[in-house]
């Protein structure tokens, strides 16, 4: 039963009559408060109540048991009562944009929860209470104020994805089976170390951080995808981030790099490469040898000559070509083909 979006301020005492209701959603409204009838709704599977006007968090919806999604983002909630552990089959519980400052200890009693999303709370530290939480795939408390990431984290053995973006984040944790981590936003001044040990990594997401260098730990990484360090303070990238040998998107744009390491080449998979906003005075040569790249952007090096030669280049195989505001100095480059992207 879909009610969204229909300026409800109650909901009838009879509601609790529909024994047999396993989907409810009533987002959007005006709720402040359910009837005490709704814990007789035993086979209630999934709710949301996403955009209403709760305070508080509904007691009545701790006596439904077999719930398996739950979703109260957008509300004003200040606090979750301990009787959130009754809801033992609970797998997604999302509490995005709401006050919470801190997390009962009996939400992590949850212990069939998979995915929990915090996002845009008050939340200054999660509780070491985390590591309960075994069956965890997908955790987002991005937009808080946390600082420290709980050791507690690295025992949640099956945490997949991990969104830790606009915190006060200065370092991590290892996670074993971590497969994207993303952490832009903070005030990270090195690359954590323990990154370079979750060697399951797809894609990381560093950017907006304060980030002077990248260690050589990152670079083996050898499933690594996708990788940001876009608006940082890089001077410049290592040799061996050619190791990472499954890349197909790098951005690096916003820093402060003068040169790109002709080993770049050795990315044979990298499928766009992003350098814009540097201080690059040249690209090197070896991209010109990068035939899976489809997308390159260098805007805004200034300084930065184009000078390679031979019929089939990058700027050839490329699908998008961004490189205004350098100076160009080409030869034997198919200008036409380069510059038909270029305005495109």
């Amino acid at each position: 039963m879909y009610l969204s979006q229909n300026q409800l301020v109650q909901l009838p005492t009879a509601f609790g009559d529909l024994a047999a209701l396993e989907v409810l959603g009533i987002s959007a409204n005006k709720l402040t408060f359910l009837p005490k009838s709704m814990a007789n709704l035993k086979n209630l599977h999934i709710l949301n109540l996403d955009s209403n006007h709760f305070s508080y968090f509904p007691r009545e919806i701790c006596c439904l048991a077999n719930l398996i999604k739950l979703s109260l983002s957008g509300n004003r909630l200040v606090s979750l009562p301990k009787e959130v552990s009754e809801m033992v089959n609970l797998r997604e519980l999302s509490l995005n944009e709401n006050k919470l400052t801190f997390l009962p200890r009996q939400l992590f009693d949850l212990s069939n929860l998979e995915e929990l999303s915090l996002h845009g709370n008050h939340l200054t530290a999660l509780s070491g209470e985390i590591k309960k939480l075994q069956e965890l795939r997908v955790l987002n408390v991005s937009k808080n104020r946390i600082s420290v990431v709980t050791e507690g984290i690295s025992d949640c053995r099956n945490l997949r994805r991990l969104s830790l973006r606009e915190n006060q984040i200065k370092g991590m944790c290892h996670l074993q089976k971590l497969a994207v981590l993303k952490c832009s936003g903070n005030v990270l001044k090195e690359v954590p170390i323990e990154i370079s040990k979750c060697t399951l990594l797809t894609a990381v997401d560093l950017s907006s951080n304060r980030l002077l260098r990248i260690p050589l730990g990152i670079c083996s990484l050898v499933t690594l995808r996708h990788l940001n360090l876009s608006c940082n303070s890089l001077t410049q990238l290592p040799e061996e981030l050619s190791k990472l040998c499954s890349l197909k998107e790098l951005d690096v744009s916003d820093n402060a790099l003068q040169m790109i390491p002709d080993s770049i080449g050795d990315l044979k998979n990298l499928s766009k490469l992003m350098l814009d906003n540097n201080n690059l005075t040249q690209l090197p040569r070896s991209i010109s040898s990068m035939e899976c790249l489809q997308s390159i952007s260098a805007k805004g090096n200034l300084q930065c000559d184009i000078c390679w030669s031979g019929k089939r280049n990058a700027f050839y195989y490329c699908m998008h070509c961004k490189i205004h505001s350098n100076r160009w100095c080409t030869t034997n480059v198919n200008a036409e083909h380069v510059l038909g992207w270029w305005h495109s």
